[in-house]
């Protein structure tokens, strides 16, 4: 647990001490981080892609969790390895262009484009490209569930499947959950190709917003958008604190009561 924390430590004393040197320059033009933070122009892009990154991430999860359970308990895994093997050929762009393309077919039908259809085109793509890592990603945690542990729980609670979820299943996948979230959330709250190929959205996507902002001639908007940048990163070391010290005790149960580490 030593090492996580020290790097953990190291990693965010060095963005907040990167965030006030750059809070010094800001502050030269007679600016605040605390104004940037509030101005329209980044703090709706900041809020609305955090909500979009986050219910892209579980709603992922919660799909890629029940398509391995499928495969662990239901003896699918070759139908869907051949579904989901397939998907690891196309990169992010390509998903997003088909995507993008199927709902410009759609559009006539449903009255034209509107602001709202760029966040439903962003988690669509992100679905059908994030379900198969998830899914990958956990398999061999259920392939190390003993057949004698499910077994126990369903003697001692008379066949019923609704908790095998929570005593058997959670206490092993809880660690690589979080991992999923905070990769997950990091990837889609940061990523510029999906965003800018499917048309963006309104709000628009705090990405598109950062990249438009550097590319500025002006050195203030340049240095505003990398103070947002790092602000991002120090959330996104926060979380993965949170997350860590969350499932810590099921860490010690995994490499304490078993033999995964």
């Amino acid at each position: 647990m030593a090492v996580p924390i020290i790097m953990g430590t190291l990693g965010l004393g060095s963005m907040i001490l990167l965030l006030v040197r750059m809070n010094n320059l800001i502050q030269t033009s007679g600016i605040g981080i605390q104004c940037v933070l509030m101005e329209k122009r980044w703090f709706t892009p900041f809020v609305h892609s955090f909500f979009i990154s986050v219910f892209s991430a579980v709603l992922t999860i919660m799909a890629g969790v029940w398509i391995v359970r499928q495969m662990a308990y239901h003896s699918k895994r070759v139908y869907f390895q051949r579904v989901l093997n397939s998907s690891f050929y196309y990169p992010h762009f390509a998903v997003a262009f088909y995507i993008y393309v199927s709902f410009s077919f759609i559009y006539p039908y449903i009255g034209g484009y509107e602001p709202i259809y760029g966040p439903v085109e962003i988690i669509t793509t992100y679905f059908l490209k994030e379900v198969p890592f998830v899914v990958f990603y956990l398999y061999p945690t259920y392939q190390k569930i003993s057949q004698d542990e499910i077994d126990l729980y369903h003697l001692f609670n008379k066949g019923r499947k609704r908790g095998l979820w929570w005593t058997v299943e959670w206490p092993k996948t809880a660690p690589q959950l979080a991992e999923l979230m905070v990769i997950l959330i990091s990837f889609i709250w940061t990523a510029y190709e999906v965003p800018s190929i499917v048309g963006n959205s309104y709000p628009p996507f705090l990405s598109i917003v950062l990249f438009n902002q550097y590319m500025e001639a002006d050195p203030g908007s340049r240095l505003q958008s990398m103070v947002l940048m790092v602000i991002v990163t120090i959330i996104l070391l926060l979380l993965s604190f949170i997350l860590f010290a969350v499932t810590w005790q099921y860490r010690r149960h995994i490499s304490h009561g078993s033999d995964q580490i």
